[in-house]
């Protein structure tokens, strides 16, 4: 394989100006890159299933765990309202001094 570039500055002809390279050495890294990229991917594609195979799995294990709904996490009962709708003044956030002096 040749790689060759022409320099018009040193003359009245154009000069090339190049070097020689056997075959067997530049396609030897190309080899290495594409095995690199056939690993990479294939290692990406292992873990994105690996992922959604967990995700689902979570998912399954925990049905109130979803976006959007009306799960325990969104503050509401099994009625649909709301726990500030029922009267209920209980907190869920950990009693702390501040919160111990403002309550008397």
């Amino acid at each position: 394989m040749f790689v060759y570039r022409e320099l018009r500055r040193y003359g009245p002809d154009p000069w090339l100006v190049g070097q020689y390279f056997p075959i067997e050495d530049a396609t030897g890294d190309l080899d290495r890159l594409t095995n690199g990229a056939i690993v990479g991917a294939a290692t990406l594609a292992v873990a994105a299933l690996l992922a959604l195979l967990i995700g689902l799995q979570h998912g399954a294990l925990d049905p109130h765990h979803h976006l959007g709904g009306r799960g325990r996490s969104s503050g509401s009962s099994s009625t649909g309202r709301s726990t500030a709708a029922r009267g209920c003044a209980r907190s869920t956030m950990p009693a702390t001094a501040s919160t111990r002096r403002a309550a008397r």
